[in-house]
């Protein structure tokens, strides 16, 4: 790795405490599977008219 990718990566923002606790939830991680889910399935049903 170059020096300039190690700086851009060490300038990154890091998530904060209350991001990382809502990415580790497991309630959280269903409802934004469901809904990603229920997302395509209404682009798949509204292109087969």
């Amino acid at each position: 790795m170059n020096v300039q990718t190690a700086e851009r990566i060490a300038d990154a923002p890091l998530p904060t405490g209350a991001k990382l606790r809502m990415r580790q939830n497991l309630l959280v991680q269903f409802w934004r599977f469901a809904r990603i889910n229920l997302k395509m399935m209404r682009i798949i049903f509204s292109g087969h008219d």
